[in-house]
């Protein structure tokens, strides 16, 4: 996973208790030990975020804890599960603190019991918000993508079914909403400035767009069938895609709903997209290549 943030390049590390940094004007990489949780257990990080204040954080898996890294004094704060909810199955890979200003809580998936968590930074609590579940028949939401507003409002994108659930940071009161698309498997994505989320339809071969205010899904297509799109991301003007399967990347014109694709040099297996505005004209793309041990650039020179 990789994230820009501010002339940074920073990647998390899947099989390793490592945050790394990558200078991208002369490729000088630098990597910061992970403070481990749960020693005899399995080692790696998932999801990488950063928040206003340019603090990197990260999911460090089944050592079921997040960490958050601060950049100028170069330290680690670690937050692990609380021992009364532990298990072997314990797994930390989700979080989200685009809006954790709002309130100072981080939201955080356990994947054992797919459970939402509440960590009130102030305090340390964290709060058990449940497992939430379709209304319509009762089953659990298959969150594999948390994203939040900057109200901190959250989004759980169902990865067994159609569903984007959102629960209101306040209230907590769920809403449910499917994709065009039936069985899309929604994946991965993050909410732009306007409070739209944007997402992948692993299943739907298609970049989903949910407004919350009218309260709509559009989808659009990718042009390369079976891409099976496993992250999504829009920046002012366009919105980016990438997979596993495919050796391409993909960029759409929000305004057009036009596509362009982009050929790699080598096939890349790709797991979140970032996207980073110009000045002027396209964004740029910014991806780690999970089996290759790189991170790829993509800049349209049109």
């Amino acid at each position: 996973m990789s994230c820009y943030s501010k002339g940074t390049v920073w990647y998390s590390d899947f099989g390793q208790m490592f945050l790394g940094k990558m200078d991208p004007k002369t490729g000088k990489v630098t990597q910061y030990p992970v403070p481990a949780n749960k020693k005899e257990f399995p080692v790696g990080s998932l999801n990488l975020e950063i928040d206003a204040q340019d603090n990197v954080w990260l999911g460090v898996m089944y050592q079921a804890s997040i960490v958050r890294f601060d950049p100028k004094t170069e330290q680690f704060q670690s937050w692990p599960i609380p021992k009364d909810w532990d298990s072997n199955g314990a797994q930390f890979g989700h979080l989200a603190v685009t809006g954790t200003g709002v309130d100072n809580k981080v939201w955080i998936k356990n994947s054992d019991g797919t459970f939402i968590y509440r960590l009130d930074l102030k305090s340390g609590q964290f709060e058990n918000v449940g497992a939430p579940a379709d209304p319509t028949n009762g089953k659990k939401i298959g969150t594999y993508g948390l994203h939040s507003d900057e109200q901190n409002n959250i989004y759980l994108l169902d990865f067994s079914s159609n569903n984007i659930a959102r629960i209101d940071a306040k209230s907590k009161e769920m809403s449910v909403f499917k994709t065009p698309t039936p069985n899309s498997h929604p994946r991965r994505g993050r909410v732009d400035a306007q409070g739209r989320l944007w997402f992948a339809e692993y299943l739907g071969d298609a970049i989903g767009m949910l407004d919350p205010k009218a309260g709509k899904i559009v989808e659009y297509k990718v042009p390369t069938p079976w891409s099976s799109p496993y992250d999504a991301m829009a920046g002012k003007n366009d919105a980016w895609t990438a997979s596993m399967l495919t050796d391409r990347v993909s960029r759409l014109d929000i305004k057009s709903g036009q596509y362009t694709e982009y050929p790699l040099p080598r096939r890349t297996n790709i797991r979140r997209v970032f996207v980073a505005d110009n000045a002027s004209g396209p964004s740029t793309l910014w991806v780690g290549s999970n089996h290759g041990g790189s991170i790829v650039k993509v800049e349209p020179l049109d």
